[in-house]
C-alpha cells in the first residue's frame, strides 16, 4: 500500500530539502534527504512501515529532528507528515526547521487533525500549553503523540511566533484536509529571512517568557486573527488527479485564453490556474471575469487574494474595497478588506 504524493507538496517545494521522519508507503516524491532518529529496521515505526509496503525508506541523516547536524541556511525546504505531533516541544522543532531553511525556504507540514485520527478523544492541546512546553524546554522520547490539534490550533502557533517571537515568515497556505491521506490538515509557511545572530533558541525562550501572560489558556479563536489568513486562503486547491495532468490542463488553459468564454468560466478557469500556481493567467481570467461580470465581487476578490501573496497589501486592499463596493454582501471580501485594512494601518 502507498499513499499518493502531494500535489500541493510539489507546488511548494522546490529545489533540494529534507523529509523528517520520511516512510517508503507514504511519498512525496521530492528531491530530500531523510532524517530520522535511527536508521535501525527494526524500530516501532520501520517494522509498520516494511508491513505497509514490503520496504523502508532508507535514512540519510541520523539525528533528532529537532536537532539536526547541518548548516544553517542550507535548504530549500523541509517537509513531514504526521511528526509534528511526536515533538515534546513543536515550538523547538519549527525553529530548528527555520534555521535550516534558506530565505525563501518552505516549511510544509502535514499534521494530524484529531478529530478525523484515533485521537479524536483527546483534548485540544492548547497555545499556552505549546508556549510553556518551549520556556520549559519540554523533553522526551519523540515516540507517542504529545499534542492533539484541529487545524486552527497550529494556525495559532504560527501566528504566535510570528507576533511574538518575531519570526520572518509568510503563511502561503492552509488546508483543512491534506491531499494525501485526508486525516489530517497542512500548513505551508515560508522563510523570508534569517534570524539575527542574537536569536537563538535560548533567546527566543526568554522572550517567550515575557510575553507569556498575553497567551490565552483556552482553544484557538478567531480573536487572534486565525481567519485572516484563512479567508484569504479561498481558492480551493486542485486535487493530485488534476496536478498529474498539468502538462495537458497548461496546453488547454492558454489555448482557453483566446476563446470567447462566460464570466462564470472566465472565473472557474482563473481558479483552476491560481490552484496550478499559473499565476499570470488567473490573473488574465480574473480580469475578463470582473469586466464581463462588474457586478460580482468575487473576481475582485481573488486578485486581492494573488496582490496578497505577492505581498502587495495596497493593491490587495483596493480590490477587496472594489468587490465590496460592487458586491456589498460578498462575505469574503468584507472580510478580508477588513484583515488586510487592519494589517495596513499597523
Amino acid at each position: 500500500m502507498f499513499f499518493r504524493e502531494s500535489a500541493l507538496a510539489h507546488k511548494f517545494c522546490r529545489g533540494a530539502g529534507l523529509e523528517i521522519g520520511g516512510a517508503a508507503h507514504n511519498p512525496f516524491g521530492l528531491d530530500t534527504l531523510n532524517v530520522d532518529m535511527s536508521d535501525r529496521l527494526d524500530t516501532e515505526f520501520k517494522l509498520e512501515e516494511i508491513k505497509a509496503c514490503g520496504k523502508a525508506l532508507p535514512v540519510d541523516v541520523v539525528a533528532p529532528g529537532d536537532d539536526i547536524p547541518l548548516p544553517d541556511a542550507s535548504q530549500d525546504f523541509v517537509v513531514s507528515s504526521h511528526v509534528l505531533e511526536h515533538f515534546p516541544d513543536p515550538v523547538k522543532a519549527l525553529l530548528e526547521w527555520d534555521r535550516l531553511l534558506k530565505p525563501g525556504g518552505i516549511i510544509f507540514a502535514i499534521v494530524p487533525h484529531k478529530e478525523r485520527t484515533m485521537d479524536r478523544d483527546q483534548p485540544r492541546t492548547t497555545l499556552r500549553h505549546m508556549v510553556e512546553d518551549f520556556i520549559d524546554a519540554a523533553g522526551g522520547d519523540f515516540i507517542g503523540h504529545y499534542h492533539f490539534w484541529i487545524t486552527e490550533d497550529i494556525l495559532e502557533l504560527v501566528l504566535w511566533m510570528i507576533e511574538t517571537l518575531e519570526m520572518k515568515w509568510k503563511v502561503e497556505a492552509v488546508a483543512d484536509a491534506d491531499d494525501k491521506v485526508g486525516n489530517g490538515f497542512t500548513i505551508v509557511v515560508r522563510k523570508l529571512a534569517n534570524r539575527r545572530a542574537d536569536e537563538g533558541v535560548e533567546e527566543l525562550r526568554q522572550k517567550a517568557a515575557r510575553g507569556r501572560r498575553d497567551v490565552s489558556a483556552g482553544p484557538a479563536s478567531t480573536a487572534r486573527g486565525l481567519f485572516e489568513v484563512l479567508e484569504l486562503q479561498k481558492l480551493p486547491f486542485v486535487p493530485t488527479e488534476l496536478h498529474e495532468a498539468f502538462p495537458s490542463l497548461k496546453e488547454l488553459i492558454e489555448s482557453l485564453r483566446e476563446e470567447p468564454i462566460s464570466a462564470a468560466m472566465a472565473l472557474k478557469a482563473g481558479e483552476l490556474c491560481f490552484n496550478l500556481g499559473i499565476t499570470r493567467n488567473a490573473v488574465h481570467f480574473f480580469e475578463r471575469a470582473a469586466s464581463l461580470a462588474p457586478t460580482d465581487g468575487d473576481p475582485f476578490n481573488n486578485l486581492g487574494v494573488i496582490s496578497f501573496q505577492r505581498g502587495d497589501l495596497a493593491a490587495a486592499r483596493e480590490y477587496f474595497a472594489r468587490a465590496v463596493n460592487v458586491d456589498p454582501g460578498n462575505e469574503n471580501a468584507r472580510k478580508n478588506l477588513a484583515a488586510v485594512s487592519a494589517m495596513a494601518d499597523r
